[in-house]
């Protein structure tokens, strides 16, 4: 039902773009086979005297997409998910934007000049550093706690997000502005949120050789009454920022991140603290032939309101080691076969909770075409 839906939509706008250039399709998928070991305790579903073992397959990515020129300065993207949650936040398949939550793109770029461009309709906020930058396609197991909880149901709202783009381009690198409505919405409650907004800047400097970045955005909330006009949430503004350094040189490229997420408490009461999350990256990858290592490490500190499990505040440290091989390397971004382990370590404050140790072995692919 999907795909019939996804070529109406596209062949519906090729066509009354009669001027338009032949539209690119896409199609990208990665799966795997993956050995799964968790000791948490803390998921109730499971026996409290047992490991968590589990053995399958897994798509972890599954999209159909499409790009096109309308003329020199007009151009568009649309691209679905196949995989995933289809129900949306209002259960209906939609977001508060009134766009499917299998959507992840949806918009029209507008060419102004040659460094400037306007980008409207459903787009990606690319939150935190440079990790805000990598496509779920091209990620692993080990990812910031504020990426695993972006948009994705955690708790930033607005990893795709409707609303417009203004990018600046120079030959220092490039700025964007971005004004969005996030998904995060409450079904029963349409206002209780306002505007995203949001700036980034990722700097070019030594021949595109060192390459800053420094990004913040912030998500109002508003008050939110009861029936007899008492206050049940108060107005907060959530922020993340992020700040990163990248190194390419002769096929080398290392990352280095910190991004900070700060979540001000909206009980009137007062009794519930902010919650703040804080994650350090280092990222290291190398094209050597047809093959292609990855190292990633990661180091988060979560500083919960300790009301439930949930929030309970813990550090964790995590890593991915993963080997990719191209079979065919001059179309390197096109197919690849890969191997990898991850494994996460994380540790309560609240000592009556057991240190969570999670590890995954997994042998996969990655088609882009």
């Amino acid at each position: 039902m999907l795909f019939r839906i996804s070529f109406v939509v596209f062949f519906f706008i090729s066509n009354i773009c009669a001027n338009a250039s032949t539209p690119a399709f896409k199609f990208q998928f990665k799966g795997a086979l993956e050995q799964y070991n968790s000791n948490d305790k803390t998921d109730t579903t499971a026996d409290a005297n047992d490991e968590n073992r589990s053995r399958r397959f897994r798509w972890s990515y599954a999209r159909i997409g499409m790009t096109g020129k309308i003329d020199e300065n007009l151009s568009y993207k649309v691209k679905m998910r196949l995989n995933g949650n289809m129900t949306g936040i209002n259960g209906n398949g939609t977001n508060p934007d009134n766009m499917g939550s299998w959507v992840d793109y949806a918009y029209i770029d507008n060419k102004i000049s040659d460094k400037v461009k306007l980008r409207i309709g459903k787009q990606k906020v690319k939150h935190g550093a440079w990790e805000g930058t990598y496509s779920g396609m091209d990620l692993y197991g080990a990812i910031s706690a504020v990426r695993q909880n972006s948009g994705e149901g955690g708790y930033i709202d607005g990893y795709f997000a409707s609303g417009l783009g203004l990018h600046y381009i120079n030959d220092y690198g490039l700025i964007e502005i971005q004004i969005a409505d996030p998904d995060n919405h409450q079904p029963d409650q349409p206002n209780s949120q306002g505007f995203l907004t949001g700036i980034r800047w990722e700097g070019s400097f030594r021949n595109n050789t060192l390459n800053p970045i420094l990004t913040y955005h912030q998500f109002e909330k508003t008050k939110q009454v009861d029936s007899s006009g008492s206050t049940t949430e108060k107005a907060t503004v959530d922020a993340t920022s992020g700040v990163g350094i990248q190194y390419k040189v002769n096929g080398l490229k290392a990352e280095l991140d910190f991004i900070q997420f700060v979540a001000p408490s909206n009980d009137p009461t007062g009794a519930q603290k902010e919650n703040k999350t804080e994650s350090y990256s280092l990222r290291i990858s190398k094209w050597s032939g047809d093959l292609h290592p990855i190292l990633k490490m990661v180091s988060n500190n979560y500083d919960g309101d300790d009301s439930s499990t949930a929030t309970k505040s813990f550090a964790s440290t995590a890593y991915s080691l993963v080997l990719e091989y191209y079979p065919y390397y001059e179309h390197r971004y096109k197919l690849n076969y890969h191997i990898g382990i991850d494994s996460e370590t994380k540790d309560y404050d609240d000592a009556s909770i057991e240190t969570v140790t999670e590890g995954k072995v997994y042998l996969g692919f990655y088609a882009d075409f």
